[in-house]
């Protein structure tokens, strides 16, 4: 997913994010994209804030949260936050859930890329 390193991903994260309204339903996505690539560079705090506004952003851009859900649960259990952890994991499910696409959402990010 990272070819040519995360600063290069990270560049293509921020011009998606740019490139999208937030009305778009692809906003959310390049948001998560954005997480990730501050995920690889090692900036746990700005993942967590872009994974937030993925959130926000979702029910506005009409799309699930679960992805950053997922996301931010998984930063907390980087962080050894585990209440926060589990809460997160609880409502990505909810999340996944109700879009009646359990089998293939987690496959949607890949073919995004």
């Amino acid at each position: 997913m990272a070819r040519r390193g995360p600063d290069d991903t990270l560049a293509n994260a921020q011009l998606a994010v740019a490139s999208e309204p937030t009305t778009s339903p692809w906003h959310p996505m390049a948001l998560y994209g954005l997480g990730a690539a501050h995920v690889m560079r090692g900036d746990l705090d700005l993942a967590d804030t872009a994974l937030a506004s993925a959130i926000d952003g979702a029910a506005m851009a009409g799309t699930s949260p679960y992805y950053g859900l997922a996301m931010r649960s998984s930063l907390a259990i980087a962080g050894g936050d585990w209440r926060t952890a589990e809460r997160l994991a609880r409502d990505s499910h909810v999340a996944l859930d109700a879009t009646h696409l359990r089998d293939v959402a987690t496959a949607i990010h890949v073919h995004a890329v």
